[in-house]
């Protein structure tokens, strides 16, 4: 079965699929409808518009030489709106990927629907959990397709932190996945010049573990910890400089002040014959 006809048959049957794990033990693989990830995703972008004044990307990665392989993005956790933004990203620079995402176990337990959208459980704190979230990731990564995104830094963290201490589970994946990219992403949610903030985001340095295949865990592990951290770091630089030129737009969000004084405004505009824009400065 080729990827087109895999992808319609995913979007017909919102069904559980079994692959083998590297020890042989099938493994259950969450369901992504693509569908319903897309009506959601969708649904995202609109709210994220709308607390939002732009989501815009430092420079213009190209990440179009790993696309026969399978992407992981590992991100830091500022925010609850976290989970939001990477829909987006899915959205707007990986379409043709199908999405998954670890998730609480809890959570997901609440939440059922999202079972249907790729999210999967993970019971946080114990070996039981561990062990289910390398074996589903992994089973995950052997599809050239699948776009897996994590917090490996476990909780909410602010982006002024510096000693990431992300958890081991992402070396001993990225281990077991050799032939699978892990990218970094850095995201903050700094005030510019408007009532709403931005949303900032930084593609970092792509790793390949078929490069690190005779370093240990730990190693591998504080490799990860160094590339999201100066992404990270590079990402801070720029948004204290609030140079727009530096930044890809990704999408557009609100502007002005409130609806009756920009309409004021726009009054007022438009008796001195002049064009209204309602965003308070040039960003």
């Amino acid at each position: 079965m080729n990827l087109a006809t895999s992808v319609k048959s995913m979007e017909r049957h919102a069904i559980t699929k079994v692959a083998d794990s590297p020890s042989g033990r099938p493994v259950n693989t969450p369901t992504n409808w693509l569908t319903a990830t897309r009506l959601f995703a969708s649904y995202a972008e609109r709210l994220v518009r709308k607390h939002f004044h732009s989501i815009r990307i430092l420079g213009h990665p190209d990440l179009s030489a790993f696309k026969d392989r399978p992407l992981l993005i590992f991100a830091n956790h500022p925010s609850w709106w976290d989970p939001l933004i990477a829909l987006v990203v899915w959205r707007r620079l990986f379409p043709g990927r199908i999405p998954y995402a670890p998730i609480d176990a809890v959570a997901v337990e609440k939440y059922a629907f999202f079972k249907k959208l790729g999210f999967y459980g993970v019971e946080r704190g114990t070996a039981r959990g561990a062990r289910s979230f390398l074996r589903i990731s992994t089973a995950l990564l052997e599809k050239p397709e699948s776009l897996l995104m994590v917090t490996p830094q476990g909780r909410f963290a602010d982006v002024r932190e510096r000693s990431l201490k992300l958890e081991a589970g992402l070396g001993h994946l990225s281990r077991r996945t050799p032939h699978a990219v892990f990218v970094p992403l850095a995201i903050e949610y700094p005030f510019w010049e408007e009532k709403c903030p931005e949303v900032l985001l930084n593609f970092g340095e792509p790793f390949v573990n078929e490069h690190f295949a005779d370093r240990e865990i730990e190693h591998i592990n504080r490799e990860l910890e160094a590339r999201l951290a100066k992404t990270q770091a590079n990402l801070a630089a720029a948004s204290i400089n609030r140079d727009v030129a530096n930044f890809n737009k990704l999408v557009g969000g609100r502007t002005g002040t409130n609806v009756v004084y920009d309409t004021w405004r726009r009054f007022k505009a438009m008796l001195r014959g002049e064009s209204f824009s309602p965003a308070h400065g040039t960003k």
